[in-house]
């Protein structure tokens, strides 16, 4: 379950630079695979049990999501263009 929030982190961040959203989608479905390669790692090599293994990946994940949006929480409304402008439009 820690892939969705990651998957999440590093399509909104991608968009909010400018990266086409189709794209950012497909690398954010990349970034995924690697968060499920890294729990498949845990658990086959290291003998891992395989919810602990999700689990400690789910913990790493929730740092690097920190690390890659900057801040908790990332709005991409914060990025509007205003074409109505109240005060000098006249009815």
């Amino acid at each position: 379950m820690a892939v969705f929030p990651w998957g999440g982190a590093v399509a909104a961040t991608l968009i909010l630079q400018g990266v086409n959203p189709a794209i950012a989608t497909f690398i954010a479905c990349l970034a995924g695979a690697l968060a499920g390669l890294v729990t498949a790692w845990l658990n086959v090599q290291l003998k891992i049990l395989h919810l602990l293994a999700s689990i400690l990946t789910m913990i790493s994940l929730y740092s690097i999501n920190l690390r890659i949006m900057g801040k908790p929480n990332e709005s991409g409304f914060i990025r509007t263009t205003h074409h109505f402008n109240p005060v000098t439009t006249s009815v």
